[in-house]
């Protein structure tokens, strides 16, 4: 066995932090924790479930009325507000990484698990969603790109 798989196995099966789970929009994050929570039996928490039941309104509409901005700063606090001595699986917006001390909240609550998935599945993923911010196909192709680069 890889020394990668054991390291996996044993934050699965014993994890004595959280598991934070990045990527791009569209990478597998949400379906990713689903399965580690029915795993690890851990509560799952999701920072965009968190600003969108704060605002009371989803997440596209809170870009439209708030602007990335507004939706960023709702998601510091969302994790400003997120215990650290709780092991959870807290699964993340594509764009949480962006702040730098978004990534130093993230690094105190536990291991963070980067999720990787090719240009053509993060569109195919991310474009069908349909609470998602929406984006016509040719420019959210080059938005994939630029905000990966960015990452």
């Amino acid at each position: 066995m890889l020394d990668v798989e054991v390291w996996s196995l044993s934050i699965v099966n014993q994890p004595s932090k959280s598991i934070v789970l990045i990527g791009m929009m569209g990478a597998g994050k949400s379906c990713v924790g689903r399965c580690l929570q029915r795993q690890t039996k851990l509560a799952l928490v999701d920072t965009d479930h968190i600003v969108a039941l704060k605002f009371g309104i989803s997440i596209s509409e809170i870009f439209s009325k708030h602007g990335e901005q507004g939706f960023r700063e709702a998601e510091t606090q969302a994790l400003r507000e997120l215990a650290p001595t709780k092991p959870m699986i807290i699964v993340t917006g594509g764009g949480i990484v962006l702040r730098e001390k978004n990534v130093d909240f993230l690094k105190r609550l536990g291991v963070i698990v980067w999720l990787h998935a090719n240009e053509e599945a993060l569109f195919e993923r991310a474009y069908e969603g349909v609470s998602r911010i929406k984006f016509e196909g040719a420019q959210y192709r080059k938005d994939i790109a630029a905000r990966a680069l960015k990452k």
